[in-house]
């Protein structure tokens, strides 16, 4: 039951990332993306096999995954440099809603 409430506050952790991000699939800049996407990965794999060498148990992935949605949160957030305030509207027009 615990690992549920654990995985839960991962979920929650991830959504706050930064929806500016979306920027950057719109104006195709692959580059930015597979930054967001490899930097958590490769922190959350170290941090993982780090703890599982400790532990010794399955909390090793539990602890893998929500370092993966923390840094996530952390990297889009260091990536814009800025909370984006009023890009919805923007990204409204430019869909043609």
């Amino acid at each position: 039951m615990l690992i549920f409430l654990v995985l839960a506050v991962g979920l929650l952790m991830s959504s706050l990332e930064n929806i500016g991000t979306i920027d950057f699939q719109r104006d195709l800049l692959f580059g930015k993306q597979v930054q967001i996407m490899m930097v958590p990965r490769l922190a959350s794999m170290i941090a993982t096999v780090g703890v599982a060498l400790v532990w010794h148990t399955y909390w090793a992935l539990v602890v893998g995954i929500l370092i993966n949605r923390g840094m996530r949160v952390i990297y889009t957030y260091m990536l814009l440099c800025c909370i984006p305030i009023g890009r919805a509207s923007h990204s409204a027009r430019g869909a043609g809603w």
